[in-house]
């Protein structure tokens, strides 16, 4: 094995780690009381976990800008999305 798959293959070895350790951590936050924590501890986690799996995984962090564009587009299209159906359902629940 060359140096440079020892080097690929350490990489992801060391991102399954840090996966598994947010996952474990992501457990143990839930078995807490934490009240409206436990709903901002896990979806900081969360964000964390999918931030290691777009950048190291799909390659994201040494893609070309235009990619890295699309996908900050794509990002925001999801947010906006997010925000719209909020937004209806808080609308609904002050009409009852």
């Amino acid at each position: 094995m060359n140096t440079r798959t020892y080097a690929i293959w350490r990489r992801n070895i060391l991102v399954w780690l840090a996966l598994l350790l947010l996952l474990m951590l992501t457990f143990g936050v839930a078995h807490f009381s934490l009240g409206v924590g436990n709903v901002v501890a896990g979806l900081a986690i969360a964000t964390i976990k999918a931030g290691l799996v777009v950048m190291i995984f799909m390659g994201l962090r040494s893609a070309k800008t235009l990619i890295k564009l699309v996908s900050a587009a794509g990002v925001f299209w999801l947010i906006f999305m997010f925000a719209l159906t909020l937004s209806d359902v808080l609308a609904r629940l002050a009409n009852k």
